[in-house]
């Protein structure tokens, strides 16, 4: 049966900040480097090992006025690896032991605002170079809504809304139109107030003339006449025609 033993350390992993700030969907690191002696690659390939500890959740809730970050802790996550070459020399050949290294974590490679721990093992042999070290990614991430939803039946209720206020122009003419049906009183009805709404004058009537009841606009009155001064011819020359014989 063999035993497990833990990979040795050796250098150091410095960073020069541990919080660093999100821009464009990265965030970046800058860290001075130490490999405990002059390394026999120029290039040393490394896994930068990431596992999160903390997830900001950005939410709001029924008892939020506004969206508000939350630190969610997080319990067994898989490790997120990224691997990247340390330079420890120059483009002449010459190599350090020391060297100034930055590096970069983006959200489209599955990172997110949160806190990590960072250890940087040695691709090779996983030998941590320095130690771990914790980590913090600033910045907001999706909006997560939790604020209940409440059901009153099948149907959901519509928003009351405010009916449309009709149009100027169109309410004018239905206001006269409103107007003359209130003004207007059926022929069969008397009005209530007689005073303040006076009925029509009443139609004098014309008394019925004799005769056959025919009757011509205008020239009743003249063969009237006409009659009586043919009769009283007719009487006159009668008269002296009896007093002539006489």
């Amino acid at each position: 049966m063999g035993w497990a033993t833990p990979a040795f350390a050796f250098g150091s992993f410095n960073l020069k900040q541990t919080a660093v700030e999100e821009a464009d969907g990265r965030w970046k690191f800058n860290v001075d480097v130490d490999y405990g002696s002059k390394p026999h690659l120029g290039h040393v390939p490394f896994d930068f090992v990431f596992v999160q500890k903390v997830y900001y959740e950005y939410s709001i809730t029924d008892t939020d006025k506004a969206p508000v970050q939350r630190r969610k802790p997080m319990h067994n996550q898989e490790p997120q690896r990224e691997q990247m070459d340390i330079a420890f020399s120059d483009a002449r050949g010459e190599t350090w032991q020391r060297t100034k290294f930055s590096f970069a974590v983006r959200r489209d490679r599955g990172f997110s605002a949160g806190e990590y721990t960072l250890t940087v093992k040695r691709s090779s042999d996983g030998a941590v170079l320095g130690r771990p070290m914790n980590i913090t990614l600033n910045g907001q991430n999706e909006l997560v809504d939790r604020r209940s939803i409440v059901f009153t039946g099948d149907v959901k209720k519509k928003p009351e809304t405010k009916p449309a206020e009709p149009d100027k122009e169109s309410e004018e003419p239905t206001r006269e139109a409103s107007q003359q049906a209130t003004d207007t009183v059926p022929e069969d009805v008397e009005p209530e107030d007689t005073e303040s709404a006076p009925g029509p004058a009443p139609v004098e009537k014309k008394a019925k003339p004799a005769g056959c009841g025919c009757s011509v606009p205008g020239r009743d009155r003249t063969q009237g006449a006409l009659a009586m001064l043919g009769i009283m011819l007719l009487g006159w020359t009668v008269f002296w025609r009896r007093r002539g014989c006489c």
